[in-house]
């Protein structure tokens, strides 16, 4: 054993030396039980803004429908003029050649997959939203995290390799999470306007003229900052995925089937209720009393499973990141386990937040 690892105490030792020289500067990470936490606060907010603005309760992911159709029943019009406004959904076809695909006969797609956009989809677009509780305070935290890294070669037991991972600790412990919520809104509002921009002009005609300025003005702020911030830390992030995440995820498989097996358990009970309850109760009728909307709301609807899912994956990414500190100096295969979760002590996590010169930004890096 080296002098240099002997010097650092044993909860440090097997890690990236950096988290204990900086262990006070912007390396404690949150608990456990802040994700679910953080994960409503995004949610609950998006949410509300979407039913004050937009009048739904959807995220912008969750008023896309992918479903697998028989071609045959789906009759595909080509030469015909469509008032995209008047559509109360708008479907892409993607043709799917699943029979025949190894056979010597003609190959004639027998299914397609249909993607079809809500009627709500019209009207949700960049906003102020995007700008003031998306795009602003992930960039500026981007910049800060780049300006505090700039102290890093100074620091004891600093090295390229070294430094490079802390960066990334940073990045993945304190934005990467909603660098994913904001990356999910911002691609699924970026397809909206590809798809319905005819409906979207035709809206905005609509209004009175100051109103569609100011409504123009806005978007056309939120759609350029949402671009410079989805690729800005977006660079960052991306070359962190395949030097740490994907390695972890690879030698830490059970961790992804094990969430998989969950996603899959969830859409299998809703499925099951959905076909229990259809068959015991008419959701049919047009007068439905509130207990049986409320069963009708929670019926299987797979975009929702899928929503959710692809949402919460990003937590076990940063899990990911963090065991490649223990796994790439020397820890061992369950020791790395326990010694992310050690990291994750409340009582160093809340004295953190204690400290008046970090509080705002503690805060700010929670939600």
């Amino acid at each position: 054993m080296t002098t240099a690892s002997t010097s650092i105490p044993y909860f440090y030792r097997d890690a990236n030396p950096l988290l204990y020289s900086l262990r006070d500067d912007n390396t404690v990470i949150q608990p456990y039980f802040l994700f679910p936490l953080q994960f409503l606060f995004f949610d609950l907010t998006l949410r509300c803004w979407d039913r004050l603005v937009y009048g739904t309760w959807y995220l912008p992911g969750e008023l896309i429908e992918i479903e697998l159709v028989d071609r045959k029943a789906t009759t595909i019009m080509s030469g015909t003029e469509i008032d995209q406004p008047l559509l109360s959904e708008i479907s892409v076809y993607i043709l799917v050649p699943f029979k025949g695909l190894f056979s010597r006969k003609k190959k004639t797609p027998k299914q397609i997959l249909r993607v079809n956009l809500r009627k709500e989809a019209k009207e949700m677009t960049f906003d102020l939203y995007d700008i003031i509780f998306g795009c602003i305070p992930l960039f500026a935290h981007t910049i800060w995290y780049i300006i505090i890294h700039t102290d890093c070669s100074s620091a004891a037991y600093s090295s390229t390799w070294n430094c490079y991972n802390l960066f990334g600790y940073r990045i993945y412990n304190y934005i990467f999470d909603s660098y994913t919520d904001f990356a999910y809104c911002f691609l699924s509002k970026l397809y909206f306007y590809r798809r319905n921009k005819d409906a979207y002009n035709f809206i905005q005609s609509r209004k009175k003229p100051w109103r569609r300025i100011l409504s123009k003005v806005i978007f056309w702020i939120a759609f350029v900052i949402s671009i410079i911030t989805f690729i800005f830390p977006g660079a960052i992030i991306l070359p962190y995925l395949f030097t740490n995440v994907i390695p972890m995820l690879v030698i830490y498989a059970f961790i992804s089937m094990a969430y998989a097996y969950v996603v899959t358990v969830v859409t299998l009970f809703l499925h099951y209720y959905t076909a229990i309850t259809g068959r015991v109760f008419d959701f049919k009728s047009e007068e439905l009393t509130w207990v049986k909307r409320q069963m009708k709301k929670l019926r299987h609807n797979p975009r929702f499973v899928i929503s959710f899912g692809v949402r919460i994956f990003p937590y076990v990414m940063t899990i990911m990141f963090n065991l490649s500190q223990f796994i790439y100096y020397g820890g061992d295969f369950w020791t790395s386990l326990t010694r992310e979760a050690d990291f994750r002590d409340p009582s160093r996590y809340f004295a953190s937040m204690s400290q008046a010169s970090q509080i705002f930004h503690t805060i700010l890096t929670t939600i």
